[in-house]
């Protein structure tokens, strides 16, 4: 994990990574998951950590469409255990056969 200085207390920072690193299933479907994530793992849910990808809540549509236009004009089509809030639409964006959309049983 990388450190950072805090500031505050000239103490080394860990930065936080997304849960999906730890509870999205295993093997192929975890690889994928990781690779989706955008972002550090500011968002706190049920004790975890996840990135705004991960984040299952419906409050994070702006920071989730700004993560959203990041990784489409990066060519980041990897949706893998994406959380999509109510509202978040694909229209206007070309579609391409790179999307990946996996989910669990």
């Amino acid at each position: 994990m990388p450190a950072t200085s805090n500031p505050n207390t000239d103490a080394p920072e860990t930065k936080a990574i997304c849960a999906c690193h730890s509870k999205a299933g295993g093997g192929e479907y975890r690889k994928k998951a990781q690779a989706a994530c955008a972002g550090d793992a500011i968002y706190e849910h049920e004790g975890n950590r996840f990135c705004v990808m991960h984040y299952p809540s419906q409050n994070k549509a702006e920071a989730f469409r700004d993560a959203l236009r990041n990784k489409v004009k990066n060519e980041d089509y990897n949706f893998c255990g994406v959380y999509f809030p109510v509202g978040i639409s694909f229209s206007g964006y070309k579609k391409t056969n790179e999307e990946s959309f996996c989910f669990t049983a």
